[in-house]
């Protein structure tokens, strides 16, 4: 998203043509009812949409109020920046209203994308095409990318590794909280993160401590596994690899890795209540395991409480 961002400020700036190869922004940007369309039919609306992302960072308590129309003179979206054809001369246009040089644009600019790319993300802006905000999860980040993977070994759980990619919401954010129902252990892969667990009904929560207070606006990596300390804690196969999805999330991965006993049928599914999981395989959704014993699967835009991932039998 961010190198997206970057290249638009480039060249010509935000054009039908430049704008129509970014997928990323062109996602986040059109509304469920545009997909499919081309860029060209509805641009005067992206281009809305992006200026109102832009505008409400002038909004936003505690931050440089002049980030907006810096912007909005980079990406050519103001009618003196709109004159000019190259970056360059856009950030003399900004600079010219800052009192600052290009350099010191640039400098600026950098912390302002970062800010805008949140703004994108969360939909937290006027003209969001999304009907509501992104929701916030415990300890305050949006989830951004879900990696679930499972290895098995004749059907029984070897290891279980979740990555997530979090945008933070808050200033000097310390943690982010998940409950879970899992009784296997858990343990933090790297990055300085630590975990701190609690009891609670019919599970646990776990919170996983950032090494230092997370910036607003900033995307950070979280991974860790789940697994069985002995056989004898995972008596029952298997049978799947879902997760529902309360918050908005705007990717989601699965993975599965079958060792020594494969099963018959795997598909995906998703969009599915808690009473509907796994569902049953269709021939749209079945999955081919591969030399290694491995299937995935991609899934965007997720929420609404509803499951989705892998099953198999």
């Amino acid at each position: 998203m961010l190198d997206q961002l970057l290249y638009l400020r480039k060249g010509a700036g935000v054009t039908p043509k430049r704008v129509g190869g970014l997928d990323e922004l062109v996602g986040l940007l059109r509304s469920p009812d545009e997909r499919g369309r081309p860029v060209d039919e509805w641009f005067p609306v992206l281009v809305d949409r992006l200026t109102s992302a832009i505008e409400s960072l002038s909004l936003l308590d505690g931050q440089p109020s002049g980030d907006a129309q810096l912007l909005l003179d980079v990406f050519g979206l103001s009618p003196e920046g709109g004159a000019e054809t190259a970056l360059g001369p856009r950030r003399d246009v900004a600079g010219a209203k800052l009192g600052i040089r290009r350099d010191a644009v640039a400098d600026r600019e950098a912390k302002a994308l970062l800010r805008l790319r949140s703004q994108l993300l969360t939909g937290w802006y006027p003209l969001s095409p999304v009907p509501l905000p992104t929701a916030v999860s415990h300890g305050g980040a949006v989830l951004i990318a879900v990696k679930n993977r499972v290895v098995l070994q004749d059907g029984h759980l070897v290891e279980n590794v979740h990555e997530l990619q979090l945008l933070t919401t808050y200033h000097q954010a310390e943690y982010f909280a998940i409950t879970s129902t899992a009784t296997e252990q858990v343990s933090v892969l790297g990055g300085g993160w630590r975990l701190d667990e609690q009891a609670v009904a019919r599970g646990r929560r776990l919170r996983f401590y950032a090494p230092s207070p997370m910036e607003r606006g900033q995307v950070y990596t979280l991974a860790y596994r789940v697994a069985p300390t002995t056989s004898a804690d995972d008596p029952e196969p298997l049978v799947g690899n879902w997760q529902a999805f309360h918050e908005p999330t705007r990717v989601a991965i699965f993975e599965a890795e079958f060792r020594g006993v494969r099963p018959k049928w795997v598909w995906w599914f998703s969009g599915l209540s808690h009473l509907e999981v796994p569902g049953e395989p269709y021939r749209q959704t079945l999955l081919t395991p591969d030399e290694h014993g491995r299937v995935g699967v991609r899934f965007t835009d997720l929420g609404g409480g509803l499951y989705a991932g892998l099953a198999w039998e």
